[in-house]
């Protein structure tokens, strides 16, 4: 398995206590605002794409992720169902909530605590700058080999993750706003020219 450059070497001891922090952190966190950068590279850690943006979220299950040139897209969740708009095809697909489990975006979403213990081994690492970094490795298949969270004073900096092709994602947030009034739209509005892929059951 390829192991990123900030992530050390898991001590199995430490599982219960990094779960706890882990867990502190996020049960403070009811909704978050912040730009971002998403630096994505393949398995020989060539970058391949980097893309700014800006993302909301907030308990349950609330997202607004959008992103510009050179790959502009909306995604939101409303609660209900996860709409992504690729504006490059015009098209509008809407997915069960269910896809978000295990991304990045639900750690900060709705993980409960014994949740992350069932479906995680969790451990702690102390990053550049004071950064507590956490890597979680999945206790199942997954489509990720590894998620990491990178906090800096309480307030998550960064959101990583190794898919099961040893490619890596990097999202570097900044100006981020923890529990303040999000002022972005947590609904979508179905343009009736746009091509529409349903997947909801």
């Amino acid at each position: 398995m390829r192991v990123w450059i900030w992530c050390l070497i898991w001590v199995p001891s430490v599982w219960a206590d990094a779960t706890d922090q882990l867990s502190s952190r996020l049960a403070a966190i009811q909704s978050l605002s912040a730009e971002f950068t998403q630096l994505a590279r393949d398995a020989a850690g060539r970058e391949v794409q980097s893309i700014p943006g800006q993302l909301a979220l907030a308990r349950p299950n609330l997202l607004r992720w959008e992103t510009q040139d050179p790959i502009p897209q909306l995604i939101v969740s409303d609660g209900q169902a996860l709409w992504t708009y690729d504006q490059d095809l015009e098209q509008v697909t809407r997915d069960p909530i269910s896809v978000l489990q295990d991304s990045p975006a639900a750690l900060l979403l709705n993980l409960q605590p014994e949740t992350l213990r069932q479906r995680y081994q969790i451990s702690q690492t102390q990053g550049v700058e004071g950064r507590e970094v956490y890597q979680l490795i999945p206790n199942t298949d997954s489509l990720y080999q590894m998620l990491v969270i990178e906090f800096l004073d309480e307030v998550p900096s960064m959101l990583g993750v190794v898919d099961s092709l040893d490619q890596q994602t990097r999202i570097s947030l900044r100006q981020v706003r923890i529990n303040t009034p999000i002022e972005q739209a947590f609904s979508f509005e179905l343009d009736p020219a746009m091509d529409f892929l349903d997947n909801l059951p």
